[in-house]
């Protein structure tokens, strides 16, 4: 009697086993691609990189499990009902609670290790590649990466926009600065000049700006 639910779980847990591979890679792409491109820029250790491709992984798989669950119930009750197996183990006087304990089994699993990711592992991993990224940005001098007439985005909380951009991004002129204060306002500031300073060992930035302009907006009150 052990034999048949064996059958029956192997039948779906292997093309599931097979989809969580195949849907694990294709998401995970997108993160290699974002890797590399830190990688080049920050010249990152292949340690590092490894260690960040790792902690994504939890993300990935809490999406991917479920749908390869499915994918391995729909693909292995699929094969044996194309063959008529089902139709035999019914005219052997098996019921179908029986023959899909199994699948029910296969999808507890699934449930289960998703919930454990979900509440448990991704939340830690989350923290930690949020932790060693922001070690490594901290670690190199991002004003090499400002461009003129370009958003640089990877300040936390600010987005910077300069039309011009001279000695290594330590002066910039015309300068747009979008932040946001401690209350949750908007502020908007606008400056003919001024010259970055970037203190690698504390993190610490300091923007001194030329002839500037800040405008304040609050979200909860939008015509004030």
């Amino acid at each position: 009697m052990f034999r048949l639910p064996r059958y029956v779980f192997r039948e779906v847990f292997s093309p599931a086993i097979l989809g969580l591979v195949i849907y694990t890679f294709v998401l995970l792409m997108n993160a290699i691609f974002d890797v590399a491109e830190l990688a080049i820029k920050k010249d990152l250790p292949l340690t590092a990189v490894l260690q960040i491709l790792a902690l994504s992984l939890p993300r990935f798989l809490a999406l991917t499990i479920p749908m390869s669950t499915l994918l391995g119930v729909l693909i292995g009750v699929g094969r044996l009902s194309a063959d008529s197996e089902l139709i035999a183990m019914r005219a052997c006087g098996i019921s179908y609670r029986k023959i899909f304990v199994p699948v029910f089994l296969l999808g507890a699993l699934g449930w289960l290790v998703c919930s454990v990711l979900v509440l448990w592992i991704e939340p830690k991993a989350n923290y930690a590649r949020h932790r060693i990224v922001t070690r490594l940005f901290l670690r190199s001098d991002f004003r090499k990466e400002l461009r003129p007439r370009v958003f640089f985005e990877d300040l936390p909380g600010m987005l910077l926009y300069a039309e011009a951009v001279y000695r290594g991004g330590s002066s910039l002129e015309h300068i747009l600065l979008f932040q946001t204060d401690s209350e949750g306002r908007d502020l908007f500031t606008t400056a003919r000049r001024g010259h970055l300073d970037y203190d690698r060992s504390t993190g610490r930035i300091r923007l001194l700006m030329e002839s500037g302009l800040t405008h304040r907006a609050d979200p909860n009150d939008p015509l004030n």
